[in-house]
């Protein structure tokens, strides 16, 4: 009896670490969530840049469309926010041309940000670049003739935004994955999971598995 408890235990566990995982995976494959601003201190006639992540930031740079070197640098202690002011770097002819800005969060996400002329306010047009995942590869094999069909990139049908409404309204990524951790919201999550394309296939029935393990009270061998 204690040895069936057990096993249902460790295939509860295991069945979180799968709902993990999916929002690390969501995470990772949906539009990055930085922001950016770049403001124009009219007292000074040098920029202002403001940039946050949720993640927290590892990395940013701003890219110059001329040969004109980045203005970048590395964070330590991946901080949330931060603000540069009386920046020399940056001037309203390298707005004119527009400028690329980058932003790297603690999680190896990307944000991409296109930076243009000032308004009357002096605040610079930013505009948030959306990221498509890249073509499958298309190498030929003409020697290799595959009876199953290829591995299929696992793809969201649409970029997640807190709240989730069908978890809880969660608002982040850790509160979704506290969500999940409720064994009556696991069926929930998983179903989110398929719905969404987070996770390949064998993965959501391995997750069904679980949770009919986990309902019946046994072990993973019934």
């Amino acid at each position: 009896m204690s040895e069936s408890s057990k096993l249902s235990k460790l295939s509860k566990l295991s069945l979180i670490g799968l709902l993990v995982f999916v929002f690390f995976i969501a995470q990772a494959q949906t539009t990055g969530n930085a922001t950016l601003s770049l403001v124009k201190d009219k007292s000074s006639d040098l920029f202002v840049l403001t940039f946050g992540d949720p993640e927290g930031i590892q990395s940013f740079a701003l890219e110059f469309s001329t040969d004109k070197p980045p203005y970048s640098g590395d964070l330590g202690g991946c901080p949330k926010s931060r603000k540069i002011d009386n920046i020399g770097a940056v001037n309203d002819s390298d707005l004119a041309k527009t400028v690329k800005g980058r932003i790297v969060d603690c999680r190896g996400g990307e944000t991409e940000f296109e930076i243009s002329s000032t308004d009357a306010s002096g605040r610079a047009q930013v505009k948030k670049l959306s990221k498509e995942p890249p073509p499958p590869a298309t190498a030929p094999t003409p020697s290799v003739v595959a009876p199953t069909p290829a591995p299929t990139s696992v793809e969201p049908k649409k970029e997640l935004k807190y709240p989730i409404a069908e978890l809880g309204n969660c608002s982040s990524e850790e509160s979704c994955k506290k969500y999940c951790d409720g064994p009556a919201n696991m069926e929930r999550c998983v179903a989110f999971a398929e719905e969404h394309n987070l996770i390949p296939r064998e993965e959501i029935e391995r997750g069904k598995k679980f949770i009919e393990v986990v309902k019946s009270g046994g072990g993973p061998g019934g």
